[in-house]
């Protein structure tokens, strides 16, 4: 977490240096190093409903070997308590791929000794079997990525040698706002101009979503746009795999927004080679340099593809080792960052809302949400309810009395006959409705059928 670049002068003793915890006296040196960040380390229980920050560093910047003799002592610690640890989460910096390389990890995936996970150094100290501690890269942050690469590119090549444009998003976004009406989905101006909120996850998640995939297939079968499906596929294979590391609910039943359990593990283990598969033959766009293009997974920018197979593939694992605790299912979602980031933005609402504190604000708003032990995030208000004045709704039940229905007296036929000289028939002056506007009609007009349909069952 940024921390503001600020020296603080409190009780006989100097803060904002950088902090590792030699209980250094900054008060006799002269050259100190102000600290810019603070590296914090936070549990969380995965057979339970709880999550505590176990420590914090003020540091300037850090090396990756140095960040692993961190958490190699962090773990240590945290073993002697007699809690278990079984996974590391964090984000795709270089630096926190660095750490967990010097703790014995191999991220290359395409070498024999690939390995997503580290030796547990706590272990070392007791006689129990030797456990990995299997590394998560946040699926959050990944689906970030997948999105920029494909935004920025342009163009990805699949196994088949067809061409995934960013292009084809951008077009499905102008038809719906010359339609004005969206079909199924939630793109916005805001969903193609990513780079202006590179750190939304919900725009990334709703722009490679299965709506926004079922659209594509809809607009190529209205011949509006062409060659869509890769791009569609595209969209549908990594809204599923994202789905799988972000369930929340062990009582989901979507197709792949489902609880790691023995009934769904089969069908989780043939969607992961499947998108092993998928995500290995992608490529960019062949050039001078390299005619068949280089593949994703040896690029550069191979962070978020290589991230989420590795993600669904340590969730199979881990859930294999935590079935000996008795757990007949795991959440994808435990194993994300928002934890640690609901804990960050608790901290910054302990000052206001300050979202660039100094080590003494930060220091103080650590220990309140330590001592009274209770994580909470933005309260989402300006002011609490003082009465009970109540807002006027439009609700859902029948009205049976009188006044409700307004009956037409049938037995006035001069009242109908002239109802009749009057009335027009403007229908055939109407024009003619496009197929898409015409799809979307039905569709919208069904759900509001089905919905009343269930109200009144439920009524009757």
């Amino acid at each position: 977490m940024a921390i503001r670049k600020q020296i603080t002068y409190l009780n006989g003793r100097v803060y904002g240096c950088v902090d590792l915890g030699t209980s250094v006296d900054k008060n006799d040196q002269d050259n100190f190093e102000e600290a810019t960040s603070a590296l914090v380390f936070l549990a969380v229980c995965l057979n339970g409903h709880w999550k505590v920050p176990l420590g914090y560093f003020l540091i300037h910047s850090l090396s990756g070997s140095e960040r692993g003799n961190l958490l190699k002592k962090c773990l240590e610690l945290f073993n002697d308590t007699g809690a278990k640890c079984h996974s590391i989460t964090l984000d795709g910096a270089s630096c926190n791929m660095t750490m967990c390389t010097s703790l014995g990890a191999n991220f290359d995936y395409y070498s024999p000794n690939f390995k997503p996970w580290i030796k547990n150094p706590g272990i070392l100290k007791c006689s129990e079997i030797d456990q990995p501690i299997y590394i998560f890269w946040d699926a959050a942050h990944m689906i970030k990525l997948v999105r920029n690469t494909l935004g920025d590119k342009k163009i990805i090549v699949d196994q088949e040698n067809k061409k995934i444009k960013w292009s084809h998003i951008v077009d499905l976004l102008e038809i719906q706002n010359s339609k004005g009406l969206h079909s199924a989905n939630k793109l916005k101006k805001t969903h193609v101009r990513y780079y202006e909120n590179k750190m939304n996850v919900r725009l990334a998640a709703q722009t490679l979503s299965s709506s926004v995939s079922s659209s594509l297939k809809f607009c190529e079968h209205l011949n509006l746009l062409k060659e869509t499906n890769p791009t569609a596929i595209f969209c549908e294979v990594f809204n599923d795999a994202f789905d799988i590391t972000n369930c929340r609910n062990k009582l989901a039943k979507g197709n792949y927004y489902l609880p790691i359990n023995n009934k769904t593990l089969p069908h989780i283990k043939q969607f992961l080679d499947k998108f092993k598969s998928y995500v290995e033959n992608l490529r960019y766009e062949g050039s001078t340099s390299q005619p068949e293009g280089e593949l994703l997974l040896k690029s550069q920018r191979k962070t978020g593809f290589l991230g989420l197979i590795i993600c669904i593939t340590n969730l199979i694992n881990l859930f294999e080792v935590v079935k000996r605790y008795e757990m007949s299912y795991i959440l994808g979602y435990k194993l994300s960052q928002d934890h640690l980031e609901v804990f960050f933005s608790a901290m910054r609402s302990r000052g206001g809302y300050n979202n660039n504190p100094n080590s003494v604000q930060f220091k103080t708003a650590y220990k309140r949400l330590l001592v009274r032990h209770e994580i909470k995030s933005s309260e989402y208000g300006n002011c609490s309810v003082l009465d009970t004045c109540s807002i006027l709704f439009v609700g859902t039940a029948m009205r049976k009395d009188a006044d409700a229905i307004c009956d037409v007296n049938t037995d006035n036929n001069e009242n109908l006959a002239l109802f009749d000289e009057v009335d027009h028939d403007y229908y055939k002056h109407l024009p003619a409705l496009e197929e898409y506007v015409v799809d979307i009609v039905k569709y919208t007009s069904g759900f509001i059928v089905f919905k009343t349909f269930l109200t009144t069952i439920g009524y009757n």
